[in-house]
């Protein structure tokens, strides 16, 4: 009968693929954008320009990883870690936008620059936090 019958499969995840290939330069990219936080807020076009070529950078570098990830009809942790990273970049280059709108309304660009700020090291923080679950779980296995 075919309730009888049993099926074991053993997969092989290349971990060191993922960390080098994919993790590092992500990080790599969205730490070159929050160092632009770290700066005094006095040459803000090249802080902006910084945090704008790092969101491009971004972008195009998920279009080359979407190419050789499979595609899934849900979200995997590597689409997660991704998707908080370029959220935190956003953020990033929200907060070097406030700058250029203090001139206009001050209260709403310190409310600005209080929400890019936590929402910069925030992204960056849940991209560390799904990071470690999934190196966590990978671990349990």
């Amino acid at each position: 009968s075919l309730s009888d019958i049993k099926i074991e499969a053993s997969l092989y995840v290349n971990l060191t693929y993922y960390i080098l290939r994919i993790i590092a330069p992500v990080l790599i990219f969205v730490s070159l954008g929050l160092f632009t936080l770290l700066k005094a807020r006095e040459n803000t076009e090249a802080q902006l320009q910084v945090a704008t070529t790092v969101m491009v950078a971004l972008v195009a570098y998920q279009f080359v990883i979407n190419s050789t990830l499979p595609k899934l009809p849900y979200l995997t942790l590597i689409d997660m870690f991704l998707l908080a990273s370029v959220a935190s970049s956003a953020f990033i280059i929200l907060f070097n936008l406030v700058p250029h709108l203090e001139k206009k309304d001050t209260r709403v660009s310190e409310y600005l620059f209080m929400l890019s700020r936590v929402g910069g090291v925030g992204g960056y923080a849940v991209s560390a936090m799904i990071l470690i679950y999934g190196l966590w779980l990978y671990a349990q296995s």
